[in-house]
């Protein structure tokens, strides 16, 4: 009897939680979700009546999900049918409501045929389940970059490794700021929703009523912001590399030297820039190189830094110079170094001239890595074309050769820069806009938009359409053929204050400092020293000072 009453309680409170009113409902009738951040994620859901709330108008996206709970919202996530009649090697679920969903599930994580359904699922144990259900090929998935990132990585259990991997792998799931992954950690409803988005809905967008805007952290003198593989925010500050939601940097130039021997500088393959009107070598430079026998570098200057895409890695690209190390010449040492082991540099190269901008240095506007090379702009602000032809150079980590890519495009100024398909794409021009392959040549003009840029994510550039005064989101077809997809997000009245803030640095009004990840971007507010995000309408605070101890309610948006 007791057993029967259990049952019966049970099914009962899944009533409660999944089938509170009939067809398909808005978050904006629950009471609890008014300032939520996944509030757009758990209105996909809503929708598709895949999950509700409960009687008394509440949602309870904070609560902790059971197992079976988490199977039910799988199953109709990936339109799996259930079945009561399935065979299953799992002894405790025969006589539980949620059953015919269990048993269909291609994963089901348990202990010696123990599924224990009422049990709190933890965050290992939703990917793995939901990897499952993606039917996803996890035999060659190699764990050995995540141990390496998350520094809790071995209390994973060996079952769900392979599958959570994939999910970090696919934007599903992700760490959080302290370079853990919490394998064991409990999963929310909020949560739940956000994952089964990602997961079978990639494609359904937020839609914009559910953008917003907050601070991200505050921060003096920004000059670049870039996001890493796992979607996190770095920026570059006062000459140090910071990680939003973190109080200190993550790497500092001024820790940087390096001492370089005349075999290094001297056997640097020579390479051509200025269309070929330059040599980027230490010839300048190399009998008093050959008679000193070693160069030692400090004083480092930070040029910006670059996201790996797809390692996860972030490299800060320093520079530093020797002035008038031989008569007139100087002597220049540029190094890209991985913040997260900057004893020794990837790679270096050596470059002499009479001054620093004739010279193939880093100016800090435009830094990307991709495969095995960085490509990053060189010159005088060449955004802005002052008297410096703006150039973009390629420089291979591997060989140190560095080349120009040089095209008419480049002349009317580059903005965002990003990969998408193995090529460099890049949104060009002023007024005028036109989106351009720098492997393929390819192009897409988007005409007289009167445009400024706000950052660039895989195959999504985002830009102001200053005649509408909106921001817009310019997709390419992930065949790499046919038309931009245009979607507008969100009208600047909605997220910009009329306080007379400027955007961006040197008080430019159409170059604004940008950065962006698949669903958020964030924009430099240089007149009040802060990076602001756009984001799903209900969001909060990434950082919280000053003790940057995250806020309970953030602790769900960085999973």
């Amino acid at each position: 009897m007791k057993k029967f009453l259990s049952a019966i309680l049970s099914l009962c409170l899944m009533l409660q939680l999944f089938c509170v009113g009939a067809g398909a409902v808005s978050a904006d009738q629950f009471k609890d979700l008014k300032n939520h951040w996944a509030k757009g994620y758990i209105d996909i859901l809503c929708q598709r009546n895949i999950i509700n709330g409960y009687s008394n108008g509440t949602f309870a996206p904070n609560k902790s999900l059971t197992k079976a709970e988490a199977a039910k919202l799988i199953c109709l996530s990936a339109e799996i049918q259930p079945s009561s009649t399935v065979d299953t090697n799992l002894t405790d679920i025969n006589m539980h409501w949620a059953k015919k969903y269990i048993a269909v599930l291609p994963e089901t994580p348990n202990k010696n045929g123990q599924f224990q359904p009422n049990t709190q699922i933890t965050r290992a144990e939703f990917a793995q389940m939901v990897v499952g259900a993606m039917y996803v090929d996890t035999a060659s998935t190699d764990t050995s970059a995540l141990r390496k990132r998350f520094k809790d990585w071995a209390s994973i259990p060996s079952e769900s490794a392979e599958f959570a991997a994939v999910a970090i792998e696919k934007g599903i799931i992700n760490g959080y700021e302290d370079s853990t992954f919490r394998p064991n950690a409990t999963l929310t409803r909020a949560e739940a929703c956000t994952m089964l988005k990602r997961a079978f809905y990639p494609d359904v967008k937020l839609t914009p009523s559910h953008y917003y805007t907050d601070t991200v952290a505050y921060a003096n003198n920004v000059t670049q912001m870039v996001c890493a593989a796992d979607e996190s925010l770095y920026y570059v500050a006062d000459n140090q590399v910071f990680r939003a939601g973190q109080s200190a940097a993550v790497f500092r130039a001024e820790d940087i030297s390096y001492t370089a021997s005349a075999d290094e500088i001297l056997s640097q393959p020579e390479s051509k820039h200025y269309d070929g009107q330059r040599t980027i070598s230490a010839g300048d430079c190399a009998q008093k190189v050959e008679e000193s026998g070693s160069v030692d570098f400090d004083n480092f200057t930070l040029a910006g830094i670059a996201a790996d895409t797809e390692s996860g890695d972030v490299y800060a690209i320093v520079w530093s110079g020797i002035k008038d190390y031989r008569l007139d010449d100087d002597l220049f040492v540029v190094a890209a170094y991985d913040i997260s082991a900057s004893d020794e540099p990837v790679s270096v190269f050596f470059d002499s001239g009479l001054w620093d901008s004739d010279t193939a240095l880093p100016n800090g506007e435009i830094i990307l890595k991709s495969g095995d090379y960085i490509y990053y702009s060189s010159g005088y602000d060449s955004v802005h074309e002052s008297y410096w032809t703006p150039e973009i150079l390629r420089w291979d980590l591997t060989n140190k050769r560095i080349t120009t890519l040089y095209d008419s495009y480049l002349q009317s100024g580059i903005y965002s820069i990003g990969t998408f398909n193995n090529s460099v794409w890049c949104m060009v021009g002023y007024s005028d806009a036109t989106l351009w392959n720098m492997n393929t040549n390819q192009s897409y003009d988007l005409d007289d938009v009167g445009f400024a840029p706000a950052g660039a994510w895989k195959n999504n550039f985002y830009f102001w359409n200053s005649k509408e005064s909106a921001l817009y989101c310019a997709t390419i077809p992930t065949s790499g053929s046919g038309n931009l997809s245009f979607r507008r997000l969100v009208n600047s009245q909605d997220i910009l204050s009329n306080d007379g803030y400027s955007l961006g640095r040197y008080d430019y009004q159409d170059y604004s400092l940008w950065a962006a990840n698949s669903d958020t971007i964030y924009f430099y507010r240089d007149s009040v020293n802060e990076i602001r995000r756009i984001y799903g309408k209900y969001t909060y605070l990434l950082t919280s000072s000053p003790s940057n101890e995250l806020p309970a309610f953030w602790q769900g948006v960085l999973f």
